[in-house]
């Protein structure tokens, strides 16, 4: 089942090149399965680097889809360590990143899982999904984006 799930870093190195050089915000940009989108944006977002285990700096959440960047709990990410299948940074016993077959910056688990296997018209924690807009059922597409905060 592995083959087919995301694990690998080699985004999450250009994210943090990139993100090094200034401050940035994101929008993450859902679609469902029904052609209807809303945003998840947050003003401080930064990813460290490998020997941080690409530490995970989010915070300040707007926009429409609900807050996504947090666990089951309701604590937010901010400060996680990012998971894959062969790296469990999570705080969960067993791994979250192997569970929901994605990489990501998993707690407890989480939310949001942008990374998830594309699903159209499923339901399941393996799915591209945000919970606070449309629980655990398969999102269509995600789109990530980081733009410059103004000086």
């Amino acid at each position: 089942m592995w083959k087919e799930c995301q694990g690998e870093n080699a985004g999450n190195d250009n994210l943090h090149a990139i993100l090094s050089e200034r401050k940035f915000k994101v929008r993450f940009i859902l679609v469902d399965v029904d052609g209807n989108s809303v945003y998840a944006e947050y003003s401080n977002f930064y990813i460290g680097n490998e020997e941080s285990n690409y530490a995970l700096s989010i915070s300040d959440y707007s926009g429409t889809a609900g807050d996504g960047a947090i666990d089951f709990t309701g604590t937010s990410l901010n400060g996680m360590m990012f998971s894959t299948k062969d790296r469990d940074n999570d705080l969960k016993e067993g791994s979250c990143a192997f569970q929901k077959c994605s990489g990501w910056w998993h707690r407890d688990c989480t939310y949001g899982n942008i990374n998830g296997k594309l699903i159209p018209g499923n339901e399941g924690q393996i799915t591209m999904h945000w919970n606070p807009w449309r629980k655990f059922n398969s999102l269509q597409e995600t789109t990530l984006m980081t733009k410059p905060m103004e000086m």
